[in-house]
């Protein structure tokens, strides 16, 4: 992508010190070279401001709830599926939280080159704002990687100090490194 994006100005460096020197005629270009020159110019302006929109709504946070599906076209598909309280305590664990939360998602692979893998214990905060932590649960759906094309429907658990609704920030690289983010606004159901 950087040798695009440097090709696409070397060229608009090449048609624009053409355009100081005068017209086509003068420097010993034909005038058809001179458009042809011109016409690359606009074409490679046009993509490098689509590469700029496009990574610059990847840095916009999105964000969804319960059954909402966080789509990136092209590249991945997230959906939370749902978010229910269990009783299960585990007996070696020594955090007692006040209430733990199995979350049920979906993510598929669409465009990716790379396998894609989302982990939903890494960045959550319960209803008062404190970080939750992952909570070794009693679940059979781990997260997998993807490769493209495929999908997988996993559960994780989390153990909170505040019961309720609660927030999960998830982040996703495509192939570029670009990163997408997405809030989850969760309800228990």
């Amino acid at each position: 992508m950087k040798k695009k994006i440097l090709s696409m100005l070397l060229v608009g460096t090449m048609a624009l010190s053409m355009t100081a020197c005068g017209s086509g005629k003068e420097s010993g270009v034909s005038e058809a070279e001179y458009d042809k020159v011109v016409k690359e110019r606009d074409q490679y302006k046009e993509e490098l401001e689509e590469i700029k929109k496009k990574e610059e709504e990847s840095k916009e946070t999105k964000e969804f709830k319960v059954g909402e599906t966080w789509e990136v076209d092209g590249k991945f598909k997230v959906t939370v599926n749902s978010v229910i309280a269990t009783d299960y305590r585990n007996q070696f664990d020594e955090s007692n939280p006040a209430a733990v939360y199995v979350i049920n998602y979906t993510y598929e692979n669409i465009g990716l080159k790379e396998d894609l893998y989302v982990n939903f214990e890494s960045k959550v905060v319960d209803n008062a704002g404190k970080v939750a932590s992952s909570y070794p649960g009693d679940t059979e759906k781990y997260p997998e990687s993807v490769p493209t094309g495929a999908f997988c429907e996993a559960e994780v658990t989390i153990g909170v100090e505040n019961a309720g609704s609660f927030k999960d920030y998830v982040s996703i690289y495509d192939d570029d490194y670009n990163e997408y983010s997405a809030i989850f606004n969760l309800e228990v159901q």
